[in-house]
């Protein structure tokens, strides 16, 4: 799973303190994804508590002391976006711009292909949920289904019907974990995806920006700003030194978090609830949140602590005009008014959202770039 942590995201836990994601989802998953055999999952919490969470009370400078935040420097070398950073945007851009074509030749599939087909599968000769679909397209390398099965049509052409015997894996669900399965496939039909040209009218059409030097210029100034900010948390935390042990509420917040941001994230990606992906890769919760993500939770939490240190030592607070402006620029961003704004995300998340912007517009402003 991709991970969540990224150094001052920082509306990232109004993201993902959003409960209600406890539903499941109506439709089924194809052998496809049943295959995919993914090994992160974490346990919801079944009795969501319709609250907003807290950070708690304590004083950040406690547990965290850093002195050295302000006027610190950079070489332009170091931060600068480098040709092949360029080169590797260009070409996502191009692959998300990729179509398929139909083979018309008689050849047999190969590896890259795209494949059009039809499959059943069968445990003890029987059917079973999730293992049968028509007309579905899979890229033969993508890994999305068992082992086996992508290299089994490898070899055949359009119009063969092809029996693969192979095995599920033994951390599949527990109905199906390590036991042979026969897949019944037709191809029906052989495409290769192809590249469209990068030009000017490409870019145009695929962008916002008129031309090819317009746009390598958007890119190589986002990169320059990714590196920058990444190598600024960086400093900021070789800067920090952090008490032995953080606030309990801190901790118990993130890791909350975490939890309502994979249940989320589950849910909206595959219909499913944590408690039911845990059941199927038999992990627990505290499992999980230990050796899954326990590194990215320490992580936010240095973060947080690092920014709200900082905002202690300059005096930075939630109050006053600035304040409720940017509770009303979040309200609008989330079509709410700011009752609600509060109400759903909690006046705790909502200040240190706000102090934290401040800390680190402070600290991004005095940087010095030779």
């Amino acid at each position: 799973m991709k991970r969540v942590t990224g150094f001052f995201t920082l509306l990232l836990c109004m993201a993902m303190l959003m409960t209600g994601c406890s539903g499941k989802g109506d439709g089924q998953t194809e052998a496809a994804s049943d295959a995919a055999g993914t090994n992160a999952a974490a346990e919801s919490q079944t009795a969501e508590s319709q609250e907003p969470l807290t950070r708690g009370e304590y004083k950040a400078t406690d547990y965290c002391t850093i002195e050295e935040y302000k006027g610190l420097k950079f070489a332009e070398a170091d931060i600068k976006a480098s040709d092949d950073e360029v080169q590797n945007e260009i070409d996502q851009l191009l692959a998300n711009a990729q179509e398929t074509k139909e083979i018309t030749e008689d050849r047999a599939v190969k590896e890259g292909d795209v494949v059009n087909i039809d499959y059943t599968g069968y445990v003890d000769g029987e059917t079973f949920d999730g293992g049968s679909a028509s007309g579905s397209d899979l890229q033969i390398g993508s890994g999305r289904f068992i082992d086996g099965f992508e290299d089994g049509l490898i070899g055949h052409k359009k119009g063969e019907e092809v029996s693969l015997n192979l095995t599920f894996p033994e951390n599949y669900s527990e109905e199906l974990a390590g036991k042979d399965v026969v897949f019944e496939v037709k191809i029906n039909k052989i495409q290769e995806y192809t590249t469209p040209e990068y030009t000017d009218e490409f870019v145009a059409a695929n962008t916002s920006y008129d031309t090819k030097a317009d746009y390598e210029q958007y890119v190589r100034d986002g990169i320059r700003e990714n590196n920058l900010t990444s190598a600024l948390a960086d400093k900021l935390m070789a800067n920090a030194a952090f008490a032995d042990e953080y606030p309990e509420s801190l901790n118990e917040y993130y890791r909350q978090t975490y939890v309502n941001y994979y249940n989320s994230v589950l849910q909206s990606a595959y219909g499913i609830t944590l408690d039911e992906y845990l059941d199927t890769v038999q992990e627990d919760l505290e499992t999980f949140l230990t050796e899954e993500v326990g590194a990215d939770i320490e992580q936010a939490i240095q973060e947080d602590l690092i920014l709200s240190a900082v905002a202690e030592q300059e005096g930075i607070r939630a109050e006053g005009d600035d304040y409720d402006a940017f509770l009303q620029e979040q309200a609008d961003q989330y079509s709410m008014d700011k009752d609600e704004l509060l109400k759903t995300y909690g006046e705790d998340t909502l200040e240190y959202a706000y102090i934290s912007k401040q800390a680190y517009q402070l600290i991004y402003d005095s940087v010095v770039v030779e």
